[in-house]
């Protein structure tokens, strides 16, 4: 299938040849009902010089059969049957990637129409910056809005910062893939790997965060506990690595606790039934404009065609 060809800023850089300027990542695990409409929000975007490319994290449901019928060439699809971890798909994704800077994708979550074009007219302007995150909107279901969850990013960022939990919102970030490849997420942590690489590059990058909605984070009303068990195991993980050494042995000791009791209660909500409400009291609520901003894009997202999946439409 051929491509029209992307439309730029005056100005604005471009790769040589007809490689795209931004490789947009997205590992994918079972999420065969979800994963049409992520990459919906992909096709979306104001911003058009952009590949998207998908690893299949050994699914055991039909994400390989909806990956399989996209017609788009600007996606590539990759699979090789084995599940091995968000982070080291990631890592593979980036080497692959032909683009000079890499966005985050989740499988199960979409991005504002105008994501790619405001983070990259950001890193454009500001070349220190490395990893460069934004504020996003937390839904359920398809379109009921929770809240929106901020990252206020301090100058200088320190990885006594990142340890006390501030960082960019995970999947939301976006900067060189220069720098991604010369700091590969590590895979032995199965989650919270974006909270590792943080606390590993604080000292010498620079991260920062748009106050603005451009990503869409998909909560469940009924989420698997296991889940959420492995991501605070991780995050106890990595304060018994760098803590210490950053904050102090009592300090470590103190977040260590914080921890412990968060997965505590969030297990206990999920197991009863109250996961919900802990969701919304995370979240802060929503102005009138940036609902109606933010159910403007879930429309444009919804009514985008992907090649192959939507013949008639």
């Amino acid at each position: 299938m051929t491509t029209s060809p992307a439309a730029t800023e005056p100005g604005e850089p471009r790769t040589s040849g007809d490689d795209p300027l931004v490789s947009i990542v997205m590992p994918a695990r079972n999420c065969g009902s979800l994963i049409a409409d992520a990459i919906r929000s992909v096709r979306a975007q104001t911003y058009t010089n952009w590949e998207l490319l998908i690893a299949d994290d050994g699914s055991t449901d039909d994400t390989a059969a909806v990956l399989g019928a996209i017609r788009d060439g600007r996606i590539r699809v990759s699979a090789d049957g084995r599940q091995r971890g968000a982070a080291a798909r990631l890592n593979e994704l980036l080497h692959a990637a032909k683009g000079s800077y890499a966005a985050r994708l989740d499988a199960d979550d979409l991005m504002h129409p105008r994501r790619i074009e405001r983070q990259l007219r950001t890193l454009q302007r500001c070349p220190d910056v490395d990893v460069l995150g934004t504020t996003d909107v937390m839904f359920l279901g398809r379109d009921e809005l929770v809240g929106r969850t901020r990252s206020v990013i301090p100058a200088p960022y320190t990885r006594a910062a990142a340890l006390s939990g501030v960082q960019p919102n995970g999947p939301t970030v976006m900067g060189a893939t220069r720098f991604f490849r010369s700091n590969p997420y590590d895979p032995d942590y199965r989650r919270s790997e974006d909270l590792e690489l943080a606390c590993r590059t604080a000292p010498t990058a620079r991260f920062a965060s748009l106050d603005e909605d451009l990503y869409f984070y998909r909560e469940f009303h009924s989420p698997k506990p296991r889940k959420y068990v492995l991501g605070y195991l991780m995050t106890d993980r990595i304060l018994r690595v760098y803590g210490p050494a950053e904050v102090g042995r009592i300090r470590t000791m103190g977040l260590r606790l914080r921890n412990s009791l968060a997965m505590a209660r969030s297990v206990s909500l999920i197991l009863g039934g109250g996961h919900t409400w802990l969701v919304r009291r995370g979240t802060e609520r929503l102005s009138s404009a940036a609902e109606a901003e933010a159910r403007q894009a879930l429309e444009t997202i919804y009514s985008t065609d992907v090649s192959g999946l939507d013949p008639t439409r």
